[in-house]
């Protein structure tokens, strides 16, 4: 409420600009996690966009996509660790990657389509370079982009904006509650019924064109013929 930001994170004009870290809680030091954009009222647009991009790392405008239950299953794959091949946990990790992979498959729509794909890159390399590579990969592209930044069109920074927002999900995942664990299992459910459901309905038309040939050649009347002339019957007498 407007008291809370006045006594407490010290806005004195409204409107004002403000940018909250991530980890605030009600245990921390308020001013340790907040921003504030000076100027006051009167600031130019471009200020604030400047302000945006500095804190945020991504310009105003700038359509970066993330898709929340993807996020979910990076937070739960992260927390287990770099794991052995074929212990527990990296099966769970395998699975979680698969419910990503399905769910980007069945979903034809932009950009859910291309963004999953990014996802799923993610899972796979973390899987193949540990759970530190997007890690990495973040302060990779990051560098990158700050050298190269006046070089590059604004299409090119859009892609390095956007995969380093994804890779954050993996970098820096969000605590998953009792809610988001809910909607992992239900959407795995769901997509698990999907698969079996997809199954058979391939393979039951097909048992049911056989069954259906079948029964349309014993339909058919067969007319017994003689063969070789006349027979007639005789009655043997003792």
């Amino acid at each position: 409420n407007k008291n809370f930001v006045k006594n407490t994170l010290g806005v004195r004009t409204f409107p004002s600009y403000l940018y909250v870290s991530k980890g605030m809680d009600r245990y921390s030091k308020f001013s340790d996690h907040v921003t504030q954009l000076k100027g006051g009222d009167s600031l130019e647009m471009s200020v604030v966009e400047t302000f945006v991009e500095d804190n945020v790392g991504f310009r105003l405008g700038n359509d970066v996509f993330s898709i929340v239950f993807f996020d979910s299953v990076a937070s739960r794959f992260v927390s287990y660790g770099d794991t052995a091949p074929w212990s527990s946990d990296r099966i769970k990790q395998r699975i979680l990657q698969l419910l990503v992979r399905f769910s980007t498959i069945v979903s034809f729509k932009e950009p859910f389509s291309s963004i999953g794909k990014l996802y799923n890159r993610a899972f796979s390399m973390s899987l193949a370079n540990g759970m530190d590579y997007s890690e990495k990969q973040v302060k990779k592209l990051q560098k990158k982009l700050d050298l190269k930044k006046h070089e590059l069109s604004d299409e090119k920074i859009h892609e390095f904006q956007q995969k380093i927002s994804i890779l954050k999900s993996f970098e820096e995942p969000k605590e998953n509650t009792a809610e988001d664990d809910k909607q992992i299992f239900i959407h795995a459910a769901l997509h698990l019924g999907l698969a079996i459901a997809t199954l058979l309905l391939i393979i039951l038309p097909a048992a049911g064109e056989e069954t259906e040939e079948e029964e349309v050649i014993n339909a058919e009347p067969v007319v017994a013929k003689a063969v070789g002339g006349d027979y007639k019957s005789t009655k043997k007498t003792s």
